[in-house]
């Protein structure tokens, strides 16, 4: 028995598209930062920061202690492919997929939204893990954003602190806001972890009576949940699993390339 393939190639032709875009941009990670569509190879994200000094306006020697700096941080787009066969399904026969391969004959593959959205589903769960744990030394196909970040010296690591999830989280704010006040302000930085973290830092929200959160709304991801006294949102992820760190990073500096 021979098991025709054209209805799925026909199906992956014609969602090709939404599809990529499903499979790259909108996970969990992706969704938060930046998309940088159309790029062939490798380009250059400016950076613009300001030193605002306020001086005396009375005067006719006015003061230029203020400054801008103008920084580049480099965005390379690596080519990253996905392969699979699909050979004769007797292996679902008699299996609890069958109400799905109805007519072993057919010439269309009855499951082909269920089937791409899988592999969708998928491909979005390594690329998650890519963006943070990628790394091109250790044989992955792109540097995550820690590496990424660490070549660039940009990844300053927060050392001395110890204490449950909830007080690994407030040690990192803490000490990133008295490196940079600005971090206090801005309304796109997240601290990112892995889910089991998540699961420890929620529980001691809890021993510490702090019930301003829906436990429901967090579970159905309507609600976000925000480290007390602080706009910095505590953001689970797959990308991280397995890993005990935690990384506060601004969003709105976080960049994905795609061609």
């Amino acid at each position: 028995m021979s098991y025709v393939t054209t209805g799925l190639t026909s199906y992956v032709k014609e969602e090709g598209m939404p599809l990529i875009i499903k499979a790259v941009c909108q996970g969990k990670t992706a969704q938060m930062v930046n998309i940088i569509s159309g790029l062939k190879g490798s380009a250059k994200v400016p950076f613009l920061t300001n030193d605002v000094v306020l001086a005396d306006g009375a005067t006719c020697d006015p003061s230029d202690a203020s400054s801008t700096t103008f920084t580049q941080v480099p965005v390379t787009v690596a080519q990253v492919a996905y392969y699979e066969a699909l050979c004769n399904p007797s292996a679902l026969e008699n299996k609890s997929l069958i109400y799905s391969v109805t007519n072993p004959f057919a010439e269309n593959v009855p499951f082909e939204a269920d089937f791409m959205n899988s592999k969708t589903l998928g491909i979005q769960n390594a690329i998650e893990k890519l963006l943070w744990q990628g790394d091109s030394g250790s044989g992955d196909v792109i540097d995550g954003f820690p590496v990424t970040a660490d070549d660039n010296s940009l990844l300053i690591e927060v050392t001395g602190v110890t204490g449950s999830t909830y007080e690994l989280v407030d040690g990192l704010i803490t000490g990133a806001i008295t490196a940079d006040c600005t971090w206090e302000d801005s309304d796109t930085a997240a601290v990112f972890m892995s889910y089991a973290n998540f699961r420890l830092y929620i529980q001691a929200l809890v021993n510490k009576n702090l019930f301003w959160y829906n436990p429901e709304a967090i579970k159905a991801g309507t609600e976000a949940v925000y480290h007390p006294g602080t706009k910095i949102k505590i953001v689970a992820t797959s990308g991280l699993a397995g890993k005990s760190e935690l990384y506060l990073a601004d969003t709105k500096h976080l960049h994905i390339g795609t061609n």
